[in-house]
């Protein structure tokens, strides 16, 4: 199967700049290799094909091009961060600016990239002699965020428990010593986060001190 998102429309198109206009140079099918299909610009665009390319006068609006080290993966990757962004904004396919983002500020906390470490200290950090005993597991499901220190600073009980259940959750979340940091334009962008918290009698027995 092919991994390029290019293929929900059924083609993979390429384009270079030079000049500062930006040009077609090729239309291809999907996940096109040389035993593959290739469109015949000649036909398609006629004398606007100069040279093995067509300038792209119909194109207008901004292009993201990603560049340097992947800070974050998001699914399909479009929502993905990387160290610096450049934006080439066209109108009628010429070049009229670029701009270039740093976000290279943004840092993953060792919690968030190993679910072992994070899961040993939110249950290590709760007072389980506070806990009361209860015969089915009680999950607590908290939303939280962190500012550009990544100090988590916003806390937020989405589906929990009365009393001293949903105390704890929030208070072993707001203990966490750092979390994720996360630049988009040379901006920092806050994202929120969501996990549950059990208490029951396996994770009492396994983290009380």
């Amino acid at each position: 199967g092919c991994m390029s998102t290019a293929c929900w429309r059924g083609y993979e198109a390429e384009w270079t700049i030079m000049n500062n206009e930006l040009y077609l140079v090729g239309i291809y099918s999907c996940c096109f290799y040389e035993d593959s299909i290739k469109a015949d610009l000649r036909k398609l665009f006629g004398k606007k094909l100069v040279d093995g390319k067509v300038r792209a006068e119909w194109v207008s609006g901004e292009i993201l091009s990603p560049q340097g080290k992947l800070l974050s993966y998001v699914h399909m990757g479009y929502g993905s961060i990387y160290e610096k962004e450049q934006v080439f904004l066209f109108k009628d396919g010429k070049l009229i600016e670029i701009k270039t983002y740093d976000n290279s500020k943004s840092k993953q906390s060792d919690f968030s990239k190993n679910p072992d470490k994070l899961q040993e200290f939110i249950y290590s950090n709760i007072n389980w002699t506070l806990i009361p005993r209860k015969e089915q597991p009680v999950k607590i499901y908290v939303q939280f965020s962190a500012n550009e220190y990544g100090e988590v600073d916003s806390v937020k009980i989405m589906k929990g428990r009365d009393g001293v259940f949903n105390q704890k959750a929030e208070r072993v979340i707001k203990k966490i010593p750092e979390w994720d940091v996360y630049y988009r334009h040379g901006e920092f962008e806050r994202k929120s986060w969501t996990m549950p918290i059990i208490f029951n009698e396996e994770n009492r027995k396994k983290y009380k001190k």
